[in-house]
């Protein structure tokens, strides 16, 4: 029993040494490719959330710099 599990542990480490990392990505990427075309509308959302509120803080940051430049 022991030398069988021995074989099984040996045969599945060199199937993931002779195993390519290309093939690992080819696997990988369709994946991906799924799930952001599953969540295309969240992710435009999100970014268009991120952008507009990129814009809001940086306006805020430079009435803040302006403001303790000149004064009121």
């Amino acid at each position: 029993m022991k030398n069988n599990s021995v074989t099984i542990e040996a045969v599945s480490l060199s199937s993931l040494v002779q195993c390519p990392r290309q093939n690992t990505l080819k696997q990988i990427f369709p994946a991906i490719q799924n799930l952001i075309c599953s969540y295309k509308e969240e992710i435009k959302c999100c970014l268009a959330t991120v952008a507009v509120g990129t814009i809001f803080l940086g306006s805020i940051l430079l009435f803040f710099i302006q403001l303790s430049k000149y004064g009121w």
